[in-house]
């Protein structure tokens, strides 16, 4: 069922026989638009998660190859504002050993070469959505940026993370870029499956974080 004329019928007669007339210029045009406005937000109600966080991806990002927003089967974008300085979220971030700790979908993380925090060029291996990857870090700006490449079963990734001072707060904002069969039988079964995992793990670094030391 039609609710709204088309617009093309703006260009017929109205009506049959003798007296018919042709729709007023103005009415059709406001059909139009209409038409088209409603279009627009039903293709963005229907939109997934990934379509969503494409669309809201920070351009202040790096991404230094493949995979990158561009080429992804499944990409998250995430982001938080901590009360306290990015040098304590910063320190809780390289602190990856200790990640299962507190964020539940990260497990035997291991830095290669027996170092206990991420540093520039770091190896790590860790399970991550129950999957085994072997990542390398590749953008190391201490308080400011950190970002790795990853790679498992018929996936490959690269996660980045961006801290923004904001007073003596700080804004967190991490994305990812996924490709691979593993990420296309994602994508078709659960789309939110990324973004809602690294929503954990922006939550949980803010508790981390806002925890006083003991």
């Amino acid at each position: 069922m039609r609710f709204l004329p088309n617009p093309a019928d703006c260009l017929r007669v109205a009506g049959a026989g003798r007296g018919a007339r042709r729709r007023p210029a103005p009415v059709c045009g406001m059909l139009a638009a209409l038409a088209v406005s409603l279009g627009m937000q039903a293709e963005v109600a229907h939109a997934d998660q990934v379509d969503q966080d494409l669309a809201r991806r920070s351009a202040q990002i790096h991404w230094p190859g493949s995979p990158n927003p561009a080429d992804a089967n499944v990409f998250s974008y995430n982001e938080i504002t901590i009360d306290t300085p990015c040098s304590t979220v910063w320190g809780h971030l390289v602190d990856a050993t200790r990640w299962p700790s507190w964020y539940s979908n990260s497990h035997d993380v291991k830095i290669v070469g027996g170092a206990s925090r991420l540093g520039p060029h770091t190896r790590f291996t860790w399970r991550t959505f129950g999957v085994p990857i072997d990542s390398t870090v590749t953008e190391y700006v201490p308080d400011s940026r950190l970002g790795w490449f990853g790679y498992g079963p018929h996936v490959s990734a690269y996660h980045t993370w961006l801290l923004l001072p904001e007073g003596q707060a700080c804004h967190v904002v991490t994305e990812e870029a996924t490709k691979g069969p593993a990420a296309v039988f994602a994508r078709r079964t659960d789309p939110a499956g990324l973004h809602d995992g690294h929503e954990l793990w922006v939550r949980r670094l803010k508790a981390r974080s806002e925890t006083p030391a003991s």
